[in-house]
C-alpha cells in the first residue's frame, strides 16, 4: 500500500469523492462542498455533513500555507471511508440504469412519461 503525505492524501481522496459525485449522482459545481450541495437531497444527512467536513479539512490543508499536515489524519481517512461506503450503498440501491446525468435523465423520463401521457389523453 502506498503511503501519502497529508497533502497528497487529501487531494487524492477529495478528487475521488468529487469524481464519484459527478459521475454517479450527476453533481455539478466546483469543489467538493459545491458538488455535495448540488445533490444534497439525494444524500443521507450524515453523508452530506461528512462531505462538508472533508471539504473543510481539504481547504485548510490546501489553502493555508502554514498547514501541511491534517489535525487528525485517522479521522479524515475514516470520514472518507464512510462516505465511500454510503456512496456504494446509494449506487447499489438507487442508481438507475446508466450512470450520472444519463441515469438521472432516464429515471426522469420513466417517472414523467405516464404523467405526460395522461395530460395529453385525458379520459
Amino acid at each position: 500500500m502506498l503511503l501519502y503525505n497529508d497533502i497528497e492524501l487529501v487531494v487524492k481522496r477529495s478528487k475521488e469523492l468529487e469524481s464519484r459525485l459527478r459521475e454517479e449522482l450527476g453533481a455539478q459545481g466546483d469543489g467538493l462542498a459545491a458538488l455535495a450541495r448540488s445533490v444534497e437531497g439525494m444524500l443521507p444527512p450524515q453523508t452530506f455533513q461528512q462531505l462538508l467536513d472533508v471539504a473543510e479539512m481539504r481547504n485548510k490543508i490546501v489553502h493555508n500555507k502554514n498547514q501541511d499536515i491534517l489535525e487528525n489524519r485517522d479521522h479524515f481517512v475514516q470520514l472518507c471511508n464512510e462516505i465511500e461506503i454510503s456512496l456504494n450503498e446509494l449506487r447499489t440501491h438507487f442508481q438507475p440504469r446508466g450512470s450520472g446525468k444519463w441515469g438521472c435523465l432516464v429515471m426522469a423520463i420513466i417517472i414523467t412519461a405516464p404523467i405526460i401521457c395522461l395530460m395529453m389523453n385525458p379520459s
